[in-house]
């Protein structure tokens, strides 16, 4: 979620991936592949299958991903916690997590059913690309699934960003 800013154009509240950290560029200017048996990925937000054998993921393993940065977005709190890498795995792996309803109980049902279906284990359960995804997260505005901000609560996008404002400054001075 570090890496996903919202940017502000005309009104409207945009995402925008500013580092994806895969690849590392050498002083020649070539770039470093991953290879086989590399973990790649930051723990929280990997699927159980990329912890496993990321040789043979699919785009399932973003929609798990998607689902880990929505669940933080809604609850305050990573999905899956642990005292060391270790543990994260374990907790993916397990599908070891606080259901969003247990933190926020007012969550809409269709928010909380999309969280769940992402975060499943077995990437056969969980949405099969991101058009599905959108069409649950939207729920009763699916049909209309043009950017909007029927979406977004702006209001309470404008107080995080006036929050993080604050904090990025207390930061600074301390």
């Amino acid at each position: 979620p570090s890496n996903i800013m919202l940017s502000i154009d005309e009104g409207k509240f945009t995402p925008k991936i500013i580092d994806f950290g895969l690849v590392k560029n050498t002083d020649q200017g070539s770039a470093v592949q991953t290879r086989t048996g590399m973990t790649m990925g930051t723990p929280s937000y990997m699927a159980p299958e990329q912890v496993r054998d990321a040789k043979n993921i699919d785009r399932r393993a973003d929609i798990f991903a998607l689902g880990a940065i929505l669940y933080e977005l809604v609850t305050g709190r990573r999905a899956f916690v642990g005292s060391d890498t270790f543990e994260i795995f374990r907790s993916i792996a397990d599908g070891n997590y606080v259901d969003p309803l247990e933190i926020v109980p007012e969550l809409p049902d269709h928010i909380v059913r999309t969280i769940r279906v992402a975060l499943q284990t077995n990437p056969d359960d969980r949405f099969a690309d991101c058009e599905a995804l959108l069409s649950s997260w939207a729920g009763d505005n699916a049909l209309s699934l043009e950017p909007s901000d029927e979406l977004w609560d702006v209001g309470a996008l404008r107080d995080i960003q006036r929050e993080d404002q604050l904090r990025s400054a207390n930061e600074v001075n301390s």
